[in-house]
């Protein structure tokens, strides 16, 4: 449930990014849901921190984009 809530940010991301950086984080953030349903069974302390994981990346990938690039709102 909260890693779909954190999809919201990556699917709304596009309001301060540029197209390529919005490519970019939804890559990040399938591979991410992939590597959550591949290893729920056996691992499944990782479904648990998967939200946590998800919302730091994209954090950082902001704000360095921010710094590097400037993205704005």
């Amino acid at each position: 449930m909260l890693y779909a809530a954190v999809g919201f940010l990556y699917a709304f991301s596009g309001l301060i990014a540029p197209w390529w950086g919005v490519l970019v984080l939804w890559t990040m953030w399938l591979a991410l849901t992939t590597w959550v349903v591949a290893s729920w069974q056996r691992r499944p302390w990782v479904v648990v921190i998967s939200p946590v994981v998800a919302y730091a990346l994209w954090g950082a990938v902001v704000l360095v984009g921010d710094w590097l690039f400037g993205w704005t709102a």
